[in-house]
This record gives structure tokens, C-alpha cells and sequence, in this order.
């Protein structure tokens, strides 16, 4: 017998038996890799296809049509998985059902910003030409909510002077909102759009639990006033934010807009909040939202 062989001796029928197992064992250690590596993998394919059924929400795969899946891929044909979109929130309103919206044009260049007054960030530098695209929602004071862009692209929403507008005929005046406080629940970074695939303004990034103050929704997205202090701007903001990244109140605070006091230097009908009489609240410096009234 080859004595380079590991021999182990079996029992066998009551007699030590000598056995070469050299060839044996190799195979059975390939054969164990094999088993450990295939049971790896199952492993793995059962975590992404999400073990934990009952936290899962059903799904209808839009490939092979199949029901009811609960895991990440479908059971049918592996297809990514594919959630419905969240319920909207019925307790905030929706922008273009509260403020259907006016087309009328500009009559000079407008910067607009993203909320009514000059304290807030920008919103873009616009030409009062044939291709300047502009739907107006509401007036507070003597500011425009609007839409604005370049034919239809790269839209942008805020505020601009009333009287850059050639008429304000049909546009709702309004002096009382309601806001929804709440925090974020991660950090974001918001769009010019309520639209996914709109343009996202780095420098207003919300840190997590930055607070919000929401005044309405529109395609899962909320227009929300937070504070902000960054490299290029610190200030107020209004811009949208994901509706899934925010948790809010269920009740809203209700609060009047009116033109901040006239003084000698500096006449100013800048809008602001006025706090309840009752309570001695700051509200947000030269902003639209303040603290609540009776």
C-alpha cells in the first residue's frame, strides 16, 4: 500500500477494515462546498425576495401579470417589484383644486423667489418674453404665486410682483392659510416640481427632522416652508418636498397675512403673519406663515 495515502481504518462487521480514502474525501469536502455555497445563495434570493411576508405590501407584477406578490421580485417571472404609490393625505389640500391656476404673461425680467417676500432664497431670473411660460394661483398682498419657465421646461414655482404681471384680472386674492406642521424623517433635497423627475436644489437640502410647515400637496409632493443655513443661502424656503419624507400634524394651524407696518425709512408692504393677540409667538421673519389665531 502506497504509504504518501492517508489511511483511516473503518469498523466494519466487527474488523478493522483498512480503507484508502484519498479519492473519498475530496470528493465528499467538493460535495460539502457545493451544499454550503447553493444554501448561501437560497438564503440570499429568500431575503430579497423579502422572508418577512406579513411586512410586505401586495404587489401586481406589470410584466407576467401576476397577483398578490408580497417579496421584493415577482413569484411568477423575478420581476422587480413595483408598490402603489401612497394614498394622498385628504386633510391638506391640493394645489391646483384649491388654485386652479391662470395663464397670463410678464411685462419686465422678474426674480422670482421662493416665498412672498425678499428675505426668502431665489427661484430664478426670468425674461418677459413670447417663450416665458407663466400660470398664477393666488395673490397675497403683492405677490403672485406662480409657475414659471421657458416653454413649459424646467419649470419653477414661487413668487413674483404683482405688477410685473400684464393683468391680474381672475387671479383669488387671499389673505388666510392654513399650514400642516411636521418634521422630515430623513434628509432631502428639494424640487422645483412636484415631480420626480424635476430639477433638485442641493443648497436647500433638508437635514433630518428639519421642521416644515406645509401649505398644500400636489402629485405626492408638498410645498412646505422650512428654514435653511448653507454656504450660498441662509433664510426661509418654500419648495417641494416628498410627501413620504415628512411626518405631519393632523390638524392645521390657521394664521392671516397682512402687510408688515409702514415705517418712514423704509414703506414696505412685504407680507407677513401676525400672531395671535392672545399669544406673544414670533412668526417667521417676513414670511407667509405665523402663529395661529382664534
Amino acid at each position: 500500500m502506497d504509504s504518501s495515502h492517508d489511511i483511516i481504518l473503518y469498523r466494519k462487521a466487527g474488523m478493522n477494515m483498512p480503507v484508502c480514502s484519498c479519492g473519498r474525501e475530496k470528493r465528499t469536502m467538493i460535495n460539502l462546498r457545493r451544499a454550503i455555497i447553493a444554501l448561501l445563495l437560497a438564503c440570499a434570493v429568500m431575503l430579497q425576495a423579502g422572508m418577512a411576508l406579513g411586512e410586505s405590501v401586495p404587489w401586481d407584477c406589470p410584466e407576467c401579470g401576476r397577483t398578490g406578490n408580497t417579496g421584493k421580485f415577482c413569484g411568477g417571472c423575478g420581476h422587480e417589484a413595483v408598490y402603489p404609490e401612497p394614498e394622498p393625505d385628504d386633510s391638506i389640500p391640493v394645489l391646483k383644486e384649491l388654485y386652479p391656476g391662470t395663464e397670463v404673461k410678464v411685462t419686465k425680467q422678474v426674480n422670482a423667489l421662493t416665498g412672498p417676500a425678499k428675505t426668502y432664497g431665489g427661484a430664478g431670473r426670468y425674461k418677459a418674453e413670447a417663450r416665458t411660460t407663466v400660470t398664477a394661483y393666488y395673490i397675497i398682498e403683492s405677490w403672485v404665486f406662480v409657475r414659471i419657465g421657458y416653454n413649459n421646461k424646467n419649470m419653477r414655482y414661487g413668487y413674483i410682483p404683482a405688477n410685473t404681471l400684464e393683468n391680474t384680472q381672475g387671479i383669488p386674492v387671499t389673505d388666510r392659510m392654513k399650514c400642516w406642521e411636521g418634521k422630515t424623517t430623513e434628509a432631502v433635497i428639494p424640487y422645483t416640481e412636484p415631480d420626480s423627475a424635476a430639477a433638485q436644489k442641493s443648497e436647500y437640502k433638508l437635514a433630518k427632522d428639519t421642521d416644515v410647515k406645509v401649505l398644500f400637496q400636489q402629485d405626492g409632493f408638498a410645498y412646505a416652508e422650512y428654514y435653511t443655513k448653507g454656504k450660498s443661502f441662509t433664510g426661509y424656503i418654500c419648495m417641494w418636498i416628498p410627501m413620504k419624507s415628512l411626518s405631519l400634524s393632523e390638524n392645521s394651524t390657521e394664521f392671516t397675512v397682512v402687510a408688515e407696518k409702514k415705517t418712514n425709512k423704509t414703506p414696505s408692504k412685504t407680507p407677513s403673519a401676525t400672531p395671535a393677540p392672545a399669544k406673544k409667538e414670533t412668526p417667521i421673519r417676513n414670511g407667509i406663515i405665523g402663529s395661529s389665531e382664534p
